[in-house]
């Protein structure tokens, strides 16, 4: 059995999605695998103060005990980790709190999956492909397909202001919104749609999901993470101020800063 390697993460769950491509490619190189341990509660402080819905306490938090229980089935189904825990004081070999804490990895620019190999550069990355995979869910009698669905997931936070998305009036029928209930209402409310909520058991079917469905739209997020992680086709609505989600790299990844370009690539998917 190869060596399990240590690894201690303290932030949000988007950020620990993107983390895992170093450690996929460095299982192909080298062969180990890793024990990944990951700090609950600690303070979440964000881009121009935006609002965050992983709370604890009443304080915005990384990562709280529910996103914990949720993320763990499919970071756990992965080859290269051994394990994912709760992290309490563990020694550690890789720290990725190093990246933010006098070791310069350009954040909140460039890639996300790029900011670990800055540091740990035996954690270097190809994110045009895929570093997480899912099983097929079994479509048995009362499982709903979802091929013909595009999903779509907006945040309250890193948003651009200056699109609208009224012209979904046009795709209502094929849309199902994943995201808080409060994102649901909130998005729904203001662009005039009547769009179903789609509700997951945790994250690794909410992975299964993205896979069968036509294509993904949202913003920069644990959700565009995901699907960037599964490749999974994807429109991106950039945020100018923290571009470290980033389209055009890998196949059918679009990404948009003005309205022309998210309809153009919207219409270009949903007809393929």
């Amino acid at each position: 059995m190869s060596k399990a390697i240590s690894v201690r993460h303290s932030c949000n769950i988007g950020d620990l999605i993107a983390s895992l491509c170093g450690l996929y490619n460095h299982w192909k190189e080298y062969g180990n695998t890793f024990v990944y341990l990951q700090e609950l509660n600690v303070d979440g402080v964000y881009v121009n103060n935006a609002y965050h819905p992983t709370q604890e306490g009443g304080k915005q938090v990384m990562c709280n005990q529910k996103m914990f229980d949720m993320i763990k089935p499919l970071v756990e189904q992965q080859p290269y980790i051994r394990s994912f825990e709760e992290y309490t004081g563990q020694e550690v070999v890789v720290d990725f709190n190093k990246i933010r804490i006098g070791n310069p990895a350009n954040i909140p620019y460039t890639p996300i999956q790029a900011w670990y190999g800055f540091v740990f550069p035996d954690l270097h990355c190809d994110f045009s492909k895929p570093w997480i995979k899912v099983q097929k869910r079994e479509l048995e009698e009362g499982v709903t397909e979802i091929s013909d669905k595009i999903l779509i997931n907006f945040t309250h936070r890193y948003r651009n202001q200056f699109i609208q998305y009224y012209f979904l009036k046009e795709y209502e029928s094929q849309l199902l919104f994943v995201g808080t209930e409060n994102e649901h209402y909130d998005f729904c409310k203001k662009w005039n749609l009547d769009v179903p909520r789609l509700i997951v058991d945790d994250f690794y079917q909410l992975a299964q999901l993205l896979m069968e469905c036509k294509f993904f739209m949202g913003n920069q997020s644990f959700c565009w993470n995901l699907a960037t992680a599964l490749g999974v086709p994807r429109i991106l609505e950039m945020y100018e101020y923290a571009p470290n989600c980033i389209p055009f790299v890998g196949e059918h990844n679009y990404g948009f800063y003005h309205q022309n370009a998210v309809e153009f690539y919207f219409k270009k998917l949903a007809n393929a």
